[in-house]
């Protein structure tokens, strides 16, 4: 390691040591008390470094900026990237996030009021926010991230977001868009979800930044399924920028919930994707599902974790990822099965095609099983192209080229045919065809 690279290993946490105080001094915070516990939390656990077995591939204190800003204001510009984004679905509850500030003028929830309760965490009180915090995100007992505790240190806003019982809303959008007005940025958001009992939803988060953005972006999202509801939960990261992305997902689930993950990376730079899932009660069912799409230097990381702590629970998890040119891809994907989780059913899959000799991927599918009673499997395959295949596609009067992207839409595809809303699939199946080079009609 270089004297320099070592320098700003140890420099990074005085940076953020600097920020935090001179963040208080302008009053930026929602909560004193919060964000105070949380920066305390943080220096326990320390920024990752190259040490840092959970983020040994995913370089991250390389790219931290030196002289980080939190951005005071929503850019303008962000309405420019939002026309060529937004999902014409006229039915649909959205929520406009541009650099991390509600835009309410590209925002659709005000009519939606007798199914679901919103807040807007700088709009309520310091009391109210810890005690919401307290009875979400406080009561669960799970090992945080650094990057949770960092977010709870710097955050400036976030939504709070409540679904009825036995309510089945139109599909929800969550848009995140970046400018790139504000450069070197810090940006910090929380959402929190609550699915009451019997309710039923379908929720997309959208990740979108200009083509010119940098800085480094913090998000953590918290989702709670009650007993019985089931819920589509849609990541799509389209990120065309230099910046950073972290987010963390962390999902409970109770009595006979059902919870479907799907987590698409179009593109970006450097991206983390944390995804733990609880099944906290018995007959709990989950799904996850993952494709990531890696060109030119790019890093993209995946971690998942699916703890099973009662009996009669069902998880199964399918990831998959093309990796061209110089591009790093990396799966980890933890299962536990504890003690008392007798009668699970576990399934875990991560497959992916290295498209050149310069594309690398590190994948670590693995099973911690306390219990006897249980039926697990996982597994990781990595190659090119089946040769084969292609020839046999060349016989019959196609191009290479052609025959290339044929294969791979068939191998992504897998993955995308599994989301039931429409609008959604649509927009995935344009962008990927147009990345894989798929001419082809559907």
């Amino acid at each position: 390691m270089s004297i320099a690279l070592k320098d700003k290993e140890l420099s990074i946490n005085q940076i953020l040591k600097d920020l935090f105080e001179r963040k208080w001094k302008k009053k930026n915070g929602f909560s004193h008390s919060i964000s105070e516990k949380a920066f305390k939390n943080f220096f326990k656990i320390g920024f990752p470094d190259r040490k840092s077995e959970d983020y040994k591939y995913f370089p991250v204190h390389k790219f931290f900026p030196e002289s980080p800003v939190i951005p005071d204001g929503m850019s303008r510009s962000g309405s420019h990237l939002l026309i060529s984004s937004k999902l014409s679905d006229q039915q649909a509850i959205q929520l406009v996030f541009i650099d991390g500030i509600l835009s309410q003028e590209h925002s659709n929830y005000e009519d939606r009021k007798e199914d679901l309760e919103i807040k807007f965490l700088n709009q309520i009180s310091e009391r109210d926010i810890e005690k919401l915090l307290d009875d979400h995100t406080e009561s669960h007992n799970v090992n945080k991230d650094p990057f949770i505790e960092l977010n709870s240190s710097f955050i400036r806003d976030g939504i709070y977001l409540k679904i009825k019982k036995k309510i089945h809303p139109p599909p929800i959008y969550c848009y995140y868009l970046t400018s790139s007005e504000e450069k070197k940025s810090f940006r910090n958001f929380r959402t929190i979800m609550e699915f009451q009992e019997d309710s039923r939803a379908t929720l997309t988060e959208f990740f979108f930044s200009e083509d010119n953005t940098d800085g480094f972006e913090n998000y953590f999202t918290e989702i709670f399924a009650e007993r019985g509801a089931k819920l589509d939960f849609n990541r799509i990261q389209h990120k065309r920028g230099k910046e950073v992305l972290v987010n963390n997902v962390n999902i409970y689930q109770k009595e006979s919930s059902l919870v479907n993950t799907f987590t698409y990376t179009l593109s970006a730079r450097m991206l983390r994707n944390n995804l733990n899932i609880m099944l906290e009660e018995e007959n709990c069912e989950s799904h996850l599902y993952g494709l990531y799409l890696i060109n030119g230097d790019n890093v993209i990381d995946n971690h998942t974790t699916v703890d099973h702590q009662k009996p009669h629970c069902f998880s199964n998890e399918n990831y998959k990822g093309i990796i061209d040119e110089n591009g790093k891809g990396i799966f980890n994907g933890k299962i536990y099965v504890r003690p008392d989780a007798q009668k699970t059913n576990a399934f875990q899959s991560n497959k992916n095609i290295v498209l050149t000799d310069t594309a690398v991927i590190n994948t670590k599918p693995q099973l911690e099983i306390w219990a006897d009673d249980v039926k697990c499997s996982h597994g990781a395959t990595t190659g090119q192209i089946d040769a084969e295949q292609l020839f046999y596609l060349r016989t019959r009067g196609l191009d290479e080229r052609t025959a290339r992207a044929l294969l791979l839409h068939a191998f992504a595809f897998e993955i995308v045919d599994k989301i039931e809303l429409k609008t959604v699939k649509e927009y995935l199946t344009k962008v990927i065809n147009k990345q894989l080079g798929y001419q082809f009609d559907n």
